[in-house]
């Protein structure tokens, strides 16, 4: 268990401390991982470059996402629970790993009607990067490479790419990437600066830029931030984690739903799924679900424990 010593340091140099830990565990992740899908495919490492620019080849989409789901448990869940050994576990208050009840069932509910008021965001993102600005040659090129390996990830002629997904894309990052970003980054920043709002949009920024995509980092933001809150509320690690799988897995469920209904394209399923009435029937909902979670917060049981530490109180004589 966490030294003394350890448990004394303040957020910001736990903070620091775990970006190093956290570059350290993606990359022996990576190297891992990479070793194991070049030994399962019989790959050269001369040819190790080619298989993973290569998204023609359904084992080369397999092997990359396997690559990318072994750097995120290394790099962030891993990562995550030494952080909660080195420090102590009320560094990050257990994880939140207790569960709550409705408050668990109705955010994957919050999460499918936040879609309206994320994707609208979209269309703000968008006009802060205007065509044929500075902006937009930085960022457009990578946002098409990034579109090319999500095309080819979607591509799902089977159920058991459709699972393969549901894991990779789904699963797994939703575990992974709240760990870190709700679990660690999140509890660390509402300590350091005493306020939760400013936890949960500063880890809500990194969220969305370690993504490396920004013509959606305004959307993801938002989400990363409705997850924050969806955690600080329910006084459970369970709720964001599970709002984020039922994101990810609508999303890869819709695209699969796509591709196997003849006549049916991406343009016509958006088409139908985001007319007016549409999305305003799913904004009066989204208010109200946020209400009824708010109405049932937990936060006020929970704040001194999220927000202070023993070392935040005088001492005793």
């Amino acid at each position: 268990m966490a030294n003394a010593l350890m448990k004394q340091q303040i957020p910001i140099t736990r903070l620091l401390l775990f970006i190093a830990i956290l570059i350290v565990f993606m990359f022996i992740g990576g190297i891992i991982t990479t070793i194991g899908v070049m030994t399962y495919y019989n790959i050269p490492f001369t040819d190790l470059s080619s298989f993973i620019s290569d998204y023609s080849n359904q084992d080369n989409i397999t092997g990359l996402g396997i690559i990318n789901a072994g750097t995120q448990v290394f790099g962030f869940l891993l990562a995550s629970i030494l952080f909660m050994y080195i420090f102590g576990k009320a560094s990050v208050n257990g994880f939140w790993l207790k569960l709550t009840g409705i408050l668990i069932l109705l955010s994957p509910i919050v999460m499918i009607l936040a879609n309206p008021i994320i994707g609208l965001s979209m269309e703000l993102n968008n006009f802060l990067i205007p065509e044929g600005s500075w902006l937009e040659t930085i960022f457009k090129p990578m946002e098409e490479k990034a579109a090319e390996a999500t095309e080819a990830f979607l591509h799902m002629p089977d159920t058991g790419k459709l699972f393969r997904n549901l894991i990779l894309i789904a699963l797994i990052p939703a575990v992974c990437e709240e760990f870190v970003f709700r679990g660690v980054l999140q509890s660390q920043f509402a300590k350091w600066t005493k306020n939760v709002h400013y936890g949960v949009w500063i880890s809500a920024f990194f969220f969305s830029a370690i993504h490396m995509q920004f013509y959606g980092f305004i959307p993801r933001m938002l989400m990363g931030g409705l997850l924050g809150y969806l955690l600080v509320w329910s006084g459970s690690i369970w709720a964001p984690i599970i709002a984020h799988f039922t994101n990810n897995g609508l999303a890869v469920l819709a695209s699969y739903y796509v591709q196997h209904q003849p006549g049916l394209t991406d343009e016509i399923f958006e088409e139908q799924t985001s007319t007016l009435p549409v999305v305003i029937v799913g904004l009066i909902l989204f208010g109200l679900s946020l209400w009824l979670f708010w109405k049932n917060s937990k936060w006020n049981l929970i704040k001194k424990e999220y927000l202070f530490e023993e070392s935040d109180y005088p001492p005793k004589y």
